[in-house]
């Protein structure tokens, strides 16, 4: 198994730590490494030493690297990390127009200038008023075995944006925007709008915003898995949950994000995870920690669980995590 590399002098870029241990991650899973093609932004976002106090204020992971390592079920073999990009300090502006040409850059090697376009369009229209932005944009990458890459940017947005409300979320009080999400995998790109729900939420108020996406067939099992990892909670405190809507073609899709230490206990998380996943995914996650965690003396701090529905697939599970050797 993979060891954290031993620390560095102090003068060196973190880069220079965390790059062969994001290679040896990917070689581990079997897929390939973000290395090279976005070698220039994961230089720019760790280029200051380890230890810096300026990389736990970031917003991603507050406390933590601006590093986010994710396992979930629909992609369990896959490389799946979320960035704040570039220097901490950079203003939300700025972060957004970088993140923005990064992955349009990308895209484009990848596929075409058209579909560059497309993307970009979309997360601009997205975008909320600049000069209100605070962190302005994080960036997503899920690198799987023998298929499309999927590259992401999620955008802020704010309250001042009452056009994102939906009325399948007319149920849900005290809701409003927080980001959107935009992604391409192959030549799709799938949008996902994300609520927070700043008055707190009751569980069965999601019954009807399952029922408004034509998704009431799946509420039941969704319910079982939320108490699975809340114990039994049916209502959750101001600003624990996020709700995430996404609607493409004939597809609609429901994922509701529980944040630590709010919504859920961290005592007992990771038990409770392994008993509301699917039972063949279960040896994955293991994996994915062991994979993850190298070993390193410290937890690994699980911040956000989420649980996923839609009406092509049933419930699945994402855990999100900071990096336990930063």
């Amino acid at each position: 198994m993979l060891q954290c590399s031993a620390p560095i002098q102090s003068e060196q870029a973190l880069w220079y730590r965390l790059r062969p241990r994001i290679r040896g991650i990917a070689d581990e899973l079997g897929v390939a490494p973000p290395i090279g093609e976005l070698d220039a932004v994961f230089a720019r976002t760790f280029s200051r030493p380890h230890g810096d106090p300026e990389y736990p204020k970031n917003q991603l992971q507050p406390g933590a690297l601006p590093l986010e390592w994710s396992f979930s079920e629909g992609d369990p073999d896959a490389l799946r990390i979320e960035l704040q990009p570039f220097d901490p300090v950079l203003s939300g502006e700025k972060r957004f127009y970088a993140t923005l040409r990064a992955l349009s850059s990308l895209i484009e090697a990848h596929h075409d200038k058209e579909l560059a376009n497309q993307f970009s369009s979309a997360a601009q229209l997205s975008v909320s008023s600049l000069s209100k932005l605070t962190f302005g944009a994080f960036l997503g990458l899920v690198h799987r075995p023998f298929q499309n890459h999927e590259y992401k940017i999620y955008v802020e947005c704010g309250p001042d944006q009452p056009f994102m409300i939906t009325h399948d979320l007319s149920t849900v009080t005290g809701i409003v925007p927080h980001f959107v999400s935009v992604s391409v995998s192959g030549r799709n790109i799938s949008e996902r709008v994300y609520y927070i729900c700043r008055d707190g939420l009751r569980i069965l108020d999601l019954e009807a915003v399952c029922a408004a996406l034509g998704l009431s067939y799946r509420f039941p099992a969704m319910l079982m898995r939320i108490l699975e990892l809340t114990e039994g909670k049916f209502y959750l405190p101001p600003t624990s949950v996020l709700l995430g809507i996404r609607r493409q073609r004939e597809e609609s899709e429901l994922k509701v994000e529980l944040i630590c230490d709010t919504a859920m206990r961290l005592d007992g998380l990771i038990a409770r995870i392994e008993r509301s996943l699917q039972p063949g995914n279960v040896a994955a996650f293991r994996r994915w920690l062991a994979v993850i965690h190298q070993g390193n003396a410290r937890p690994l701090r699980v911040n956000v669980v989420s649980v996923k529905s839609s009406t092509l697939h049933s419930e699945r599970l994402t855990v999100y995590a900071a990096d336990p050797c930063g």
